[in-house]
C-alpha cells in the first residue's frame, strides 16, 4: 500500500446527491511511470505499474486480496474475519450456518440465520461488535446524536443493526453525523484488523445472556451437590463404619475440607463442565479409601490396573 501512494494519489468527489466517486492521478515527478487500473469479470480490482527493466506489469494494488473479502461472500449474517492468519467466514453472534454441511467444505454463500427469532416487545437488546466494515444498503439518517440514533433503531422492530461512524461526511455533504440503520438483511461484512465501525446488532436478550445464565446457575448447583457429597460420606464413615471412625481425626478432617475448597476453586476457574474420565489429577476425587480429598472421575471408566492407561475387558462398568 505504501508503494501505491508513493506513485498515485487518489481524490473523492461528489457526485449526485446519492453518490461519490473517487478520481486518482500521479505526482508531477512520477509522469515518467506508467499506470493502469484493471477490473477483471470478479470485481477484482488490480491498479498495475509497468517495469521497465523486466518489461511486466508490476501489481501494486489488489483488492479483494482474499477471496473472503470478496463481495457477500459470507453470505446474509456471515462475515470474513480478518484477524486470523487466513480469512475465513463466521456468523455473528447469535446467529449459526444456515447450510451446516456446506459451511465445513467452505460454501458460506447461504450465511447464517437466528438461533432464536426477535420478540421486539422489550425482549431484544443490541451487541456491540467492534472494528467492522459495515454491511451494504443501508439508510442514513441526518443530524443525530449517538443516543438518538440508537432510540431510532431501538423503537423499530424491523431494525436490525445501526452504527454510528466516527468518520465525517462534511467535506461530501455538509453533514458531520453518521446515523447509520439496517432494515433488512445484513450482508457484505468484515472484521477488520485495522479498525473499523461499532456495529450494534439486534439480538434476543436472554440469547445474548446466554451464557452468563449458565455460569451463575450450573456453578452453584455442581458446588452444593459436591458439598452434599462430602457432607453424606463423612457421615457415612462415622456412624456407619466404626472401623474407619478413628480415621476422622480433627486434622484428617482439616485435611478434607481443604481438599473440598481445593474442588470448588478447580470447578468454578478451572474446569470446563465436561465430563472428567480416568482424569485422576490431584483435584479430581472427593475422598478415597485413604480419606484423601479429590473430585472423583466418574461413570464411563472400566476395570484395569491403576498403573496402565489402556485395557481390554468385556464388562464397562462406572468407576470403582
Amino acid at each position: 500500500m505504501d508503494s501505491l501512494h508513493s506513485a498515485i494519489y487518489m481524490a473523492v468527489h461528489r457526485g449526485t446527491d446519492d453518490e461519490v466517486y473517487m478520481s486518482f492521478g500521479m505526482p508531477i515527478d512520477s509522469f515518467a511511470l506508467l499506470i493502469r487500473m484493471k477490473i477483471n469479470y470478479l470485481g477484482k480490482v488490480n491498479i498495475l505499474r509497468w517495469d521497465r527493466n523486466m518489461s511486466v506489469w508490476e501489481a501494486l494494488y489488489t483488492e479483494p486480496a482474499h477471496e473472503c473479502n470478496e463481495y457477500a461472500y459470507c453470505g446474509p449474517y456471515g462475515f470474513c474475519d480478518n484477524n486470523g492468519t487466513s480469512p475465513t467466514c463466521r456468523c455473528l453472534d447469535g446467529f449459526e450456518p444456515k447450510d451446516d454441511e456446506g459451511w465445513l467444505i467452505g460454501r458460506f454463500s447461504q450465511g447464517c440465520i437466528r438461533k432464536k427469532v426477535l420478540r421486539c416487545s422489550g425482549g431484544d437488546t443490541f451487541l456491540n461488535l467492534p472494528d467492522m466494515k459495515i454491511p451494504d444498503h443501508f439508510l442514513h439518517i441526518r443530524n443525530r446524536s449517538f443516543n438518538e440514533c440508537a432510540s431510532e433503531c431501538r423503537i423499530n422492530c424491523s431494525c436490525m443493526a445501526y452504527a454510528y461512524a466516527n468518520m465525517s461526511t462534511r467535506a461530501i455533504d455538509g453533514d458531520d453525523t453518521r446515523c447509520l440503520i439496517w432494515t433488512g438483511t445484513l450482508i457484505d461484512m468484515e472484521k477488520s484488523i485495522q479498525g473499523g465501525e461499532s456495529l450494534y446488532i439486534r439480538i434476543d436478550k436472554l440469547n445474548g445472556n446466554r451464557r452468563t445464565y449458565t455460569v451463575e446457575i450450573v456453578l452453584p448447583v455442581m458446588s452444593s451437590f459436591l458439598a452434599f457429597l462430602c457432607i453424606g460420606f463423612i457421615w457415612s464413615c462415622w456412624f456407619r463404619d466404626a472401623a474407619k471412625r478413628s480415621l476422622l481425626d480433627w486434622p484428617t478432617r482439616f485435611d478434607i475440607i481443604k481438599g473440598i475448597a481445593r474442588g470448588l476453586l478447580y470447578l468454578h476457574q478451572d474446569s470446563r463442565l465436561n465430563i472428567i474420565h480416568r482424569d485422576l489429577k490431584a483435584s479430581n476425587v472427593l475422598l478415597d479409601a485413604e480419606m484423601r480429598p479429590k473430585i472423583s472421575d466418574f461413570g464411563t471408566a472400566r476395570i484395569f490396573d491403576t498403573n496402565k492407561e489402556q485395557s481390554n475387558t468385556n464388562q464397562v462398568i462406572g468407576t470403582l
